[in-house]
């Protein structure tokens, strides 16, 4: 394996930890959606927009799971095969992007301006140091193939 800069093995670190806890990750939005009071507006567009994206994230999850299959659920450094079919030939995170889609249209949908931002802010900090984790964990597991991979898509 390549020597690493400091500074990138600290983001792969990190990016390890927000890995494995992913699934719980959401939780602290969670709780904020419920305590805040919502500026809630019944507007049939400001409610059609965030449910119309909701929808279609939940798609895309669908149809990138329907591709990875259970190595998306995968918390370990083991990755049973390099996915690059469906959604993976076009972007190499397909659920990732659906997550922050997800999650930020929920926030629209129920009023919350600013934590709207904040929500979309932190999921693609949250994701950015995952996705480091990621891509050094299959540039190891398989070399070539994934860095062919990574330069194409």
């Amino acid at each position: 394996m390549l020597a690493q800069p400091q500074g990138l093995r600290w983001g792969i670190r990190i990016g390890r930890f927000w890995f494995q806890k992913r699934s719980f990750s959401p939780l602290p939005l969670l709780a904020l959606i419920v305590l805040l009071p919502p500026e809630f507006n019944p507007s049939r567009l400001v409610t059609a927009i965030p449910v119309l994206a909701i929808v279609l994230s939940e798609c895309l999850r669908l149809w990138a799971v329907g591709y990875a299959g259970s190595s998306t659920r995968t918390r370990s450094d083991t990755v049973p095969k390099l996915v690059s079919m469906g959604p993976y030939l076009h972007v190499r995170n397909p659920l990732y992007i659906a997550n922050i889609i997800m999650y930020t249209a929920c926030t629209i949908l129920f009023g919350f301006k600013i934590l709207s931002l904040l929500t979309f802010l932190y999921s693609c900090i949250q994701y950015t140091f995952i996705v480091q984790y990621e891509e050094e964990l299959l540039t190891r597991l398989f070399g070539t193939s994934y860095l062919t991979y990574l330069n194409t898509v």
